[in-house]
């Protein structure tokens, strides 16, 4: 019989994934009676203690019972033996067998002998992993989150009477990283993932952490520029700004340096078991005369890198011979170098970020990455992984990568893969594209790769959301899935919106998906479907938000009528309240949730929410307000605003503020997404604008060095229209108009300035934009 045991634990569990117990069955509790008593030794390790009294916890949910927990074993059996002691032995047989599995990272043990139930591992995870695995596997416990989980009550509580178990995960890092989890410790061990940032205390088996200084990108943390530099600056790359960027990886004597700091690094850690000596982020590299003979020996140029990490290795096992030297294989030493070998104590991480994540990485579309794992297997014993599964430009919206980590999982298993970070939105907590979901099918796929994924979807949606909605979101997955494949596209990390593969129409059914699977909720008695209703409600925001945003639901779009303009205005409303209540943070890696909540009343309420500063310029004289639109650097998407950009005053600008982007950086700085203030509805798409940029300069003016580029970039055809603009063209105390030619609206439509970095220091201001309809213009 199942019977809820309070709110925080409505769910359902699909029994028939549970294995049945057999006939022949040693029961624990029998119709709420027990003879049994839970056995861990009196000088156990934590783990172990803990794993005892988590297992005599969930008896309790389950049966009503509180078992005993005793320090020596019963004479006559009924022990359920928590972890491994000398004295156990002679009560057992197996225990060969046992022992063996129990040199295995994270192995679980779980096994009748006679009338004694055997829970143990490897140490000192494993007997907790073995006490979750039982709850979970056989008796059908289930943990959605760290605050929902499924406990069957159940009169009698038995296993099979030959039951033999024994298991151990492929890869001894495992980390689904998602803020649910990260956050929660209680959580993260009994989905068994074990990652960095997943800071499980030592009384639940710990996890496993990279050293100091750092998780990635280390080497200017190791061989700091600011102490090196001037005495050796052949042992660094400058950036095209003249800063220490990256490091000479053939330098034999910054290879010693290199060396000696990673030891007094790991002197001040005792007992970490990795640390991360890794390139720093982005394409450039050294391409002096020695790093380029290495790159053509070695056959990569990624060569010199495990070169210099193979010295380190070497250095640091005199000392520290199980400590595991991390690197990358990433951007430019993504490709192995085969003509060399690999240390046995490096770990070497490759990262997938290229890839086509809509598919799996055996696909031919992947087959570039799968050819540099296999390349990276014949060479190195040992291989991480850093996993993208996250959209890194938006959180909050659809990403249709469904269905692909079994397979990439099962791939990673087959060749040397012996860790994998995957890296989920940590963020937006649990508001994202079925970020619940996707969570816990990684965390079991990790742990065990053979797994059916679509059988832990099925039953994660059946659980959470109960059967009859369930049913209804695996069919939106399948449908994101189809209508993205039918786009063509590949689907990286980084995509701002949906408007490319996600019709208006496709929303518009999807949503109505949800209205139709919290119907069937309604079938539920009230206070479960209250609880329902509330996740369902949160699966749907990823589709609630790209509705939207898309071009047709914006007050710009002409064709909206007041009815629906008032609706999305509920919506919006709504929907923000939802973010706030669940402590949403941010929009993407870079934007916090704010940069999302500035945008939408201007989107949501047109050409209205334009404020004019009242300086007409010159060229839309005469022109009817409805045709040339103003924008300020309140409406500019600014990245890293804060941090790379800021908005500043400025008695220059007739707002008395604009946006001041550094040349610090190569990026587009600055933004305004027009496909959503010009091109929003059929009734515009065949009008085409003209586009104005207001700019100044400041700083060590070289007259004819390039100072910025402005541009419109016309992402649907990859068309971009672009005007390089020198220094000496930008006044300093002044702006001054610069136009762009005329251009037809679409879907992923942007203007931009993007700074440059050679030959000065300095700031670009950006004080307006104006748009100007052609069709508008007087004759």
């Amino acid at each position: 019989m199942m019977r809820w045991k309070n709110f925080r634990r409505y769910g359902f569990c699909l029994l028939a994934l549970i294995p049945a117990n057999e006939a022949a069955a040693i029961e624990l509790v029998d119709n709420g009676h027990s003879q049994a008593v839970i056995v861990v030794a009196a000088d156990a390790p934590l783990p172990e203690q803990t794993a005892a009294q988590e297992l005599r916890k969930y008896i309790s949910l389950m049966t009503g019972e509180e078992l005993p927990v005793l320090n020596t074993p019963q004479p006559a059996g009924g022990n359920i033996l928590v972890g491994d002691a000398p004295e156990w032995r002679q009560l057992l047989s197996g225990t060969a067998e046992d022992d063996q599995w129990r040199g295995k990272a994270d192995s679980v043990i779980i096994r009748v002998d006679g009338d004694n139930v055997v829970l143990s591992g490897n140490r000192p995870r494993g007997t907790l992993y073995a006490v979750y695995t039982l709850l979970e596997k056989f008796w059908g416990v289930r943990w959605w989150s760290p605050t929902e989980e499924w406990v069957p009550e159940k009169a009698t509580l038995s296993l099979p009477d030959d039951l033999t178990y024994r298991y151990a995960p492929p890869f001894f890092s495992r980390e689904s990283h998602y803020s649910q989890i990260n956050t929660n410790p209680e959580f993260a061990v009994k989905l068994k993932c074990n990652g960095h940032f997943q800071p499980i205390p030592e009384n639940r088996g710990g996890h496993v952490r990279i050293a100091e200084p750092g998780y990635v990108h280390t080497i200017t943390f190791l061989l700091p520029p600011e102490r090196y530099f001037e005495a050796h600056p052949e042992w660094y790359v400058l950036d095209d700004r003249g800063v220490p960027a990256q490091v000479c990886w053939s330098n034999q004597a910054m290879i010693r340096e290199l060396s000696r700091n990673v030891l007094e690094w790991l002197d001040r850690q005792p007992g970490a078991p990795i640390i991360s000596v890794s390139q720093m982020d982005g394409w450039l590299r050294c391409e002096c005369d020695q790093c380029q003979a290495m790159e053509a020996a070695g056959g990569s140029p990624a060569a010199p890198i495990i070169a210099a990490v193979n010295a380190v290795a070497e250095a640091v096992g005199e000392k520290y011979p199980d400590v595991l030297i991390e690197t990358l294989a990433y951007c430019y030493s993504q490709a192995a170098p085969l003509k060399m070998k690999v240390h046995d104590n490096v770990l070497v991480r490759l990262c997938p970020y290229l890839n086509d994540f809509s598919r799996p990485y055996t696909d031919a579309a992947n087959s570039a990455f799968a050819g540099d794992l296999n390349d990276w297997r014949q060479i190195a014993g040992k291989i991480a992984i850093w996993d993208y599964i996250a959209n890194f430009s938006n959180y909050l919206i659809p990403h249709p990568n469904y269905g692909t980590f079994g397979d990439n999982l099962r791939l990673y298993a087959a060749n040397n893969v012996v860790f994998v970070f995957s890296q989920g939105d940590f963020g937006s907590e649990n508001c994202g594209d079925f970020i619940q979901l996707k969570a816990w099918v990684i965390a079991h796929l990790l742990w065990d790769p053979s797994s059916d994924e679509r059988a832990l979807m099925k039953e994660f949606l059946n659980g959470y959301y109960s059967p009859a909605a369930g049913e209804i979101l695996l069919e939106v997955i399948d449908r994101c899935k189809a209508v993205f494949a039918a786009a063509g596209k590949p689907l990286g990390c980084y995509r701002a919106n949906v408007n490319d593969w996600l019709p208006f129409a496709e929303i518009a059914a999807i949503r109505e998906r949800f209205a139709a699977a919290e119907r069937q909720l309604e079938k539920l008695p009230a206070a479960e479907r209250a609880i329902f209703q509330e996740r369902l409600r949160r699966a749907r925001l990823p589709f609630d938000l790209v509705y939207l945003c898309a071009p047709q639901s914006s007050a710009w779009n002409p064709a909206l009528g007041r009815e629906t303009y008032r609706a999305n205005q509920r919506l919006w409303a709504e929907v923000q309240a939802i973010y706030t209540r669940n402590r949403v943070e941010r929009l993407n890696e870079l934007d916090k949730i704010d940069v999302l909540y500035r945008r939408m009343p201007g989107l949501l309420a047109g050409p209205k929410y334009l404020r004019r500063s009242g300086d007409v310029p010159e060229f839309c004289t005469g022109i009817a307000d409805a045709d040339w639109y103003e924008f300020s650097a309140a409406d500019f998407t600014l990245l890293k605003e804060g941090d790379w950009v800021t908005v500043e005053a400025d008695a220059s600008s007739p707002y008395g503020r604009a946006a001041r982007l550094p040349n610090q950086q190569i990026w587009r700085l600055m933004q305004l997404p027009l496909s959503e203030f010009l091109a929003a509805g059929p009734a515009t798409s065949t009008d085409t604008f003209e586009v104005y940029f207001s700019l100044r300069a400041d700083g060590n003016k070289v007259a004819e060095a390039p100072a910025a580029v402005i541009g419109v970039h016309d992402l649907d055809n990859d068309v971009n229209t672009a005007v390089e603009l020198k220094f000496d063209e930008l006044p300093s105390d002044r702006y001054r108009w610069f136009k762009l030619d005329g251009f037809a609206p679409g879907v992923r439509r942007e203007a931009y300035v993007a700074p440059m970095t050679a030959g000065w220091q300095g700031n670009i201001w950006v004080d307006r934009i104006v748009v100007v309809r052609l069709a508008g213009r007087p004759e």
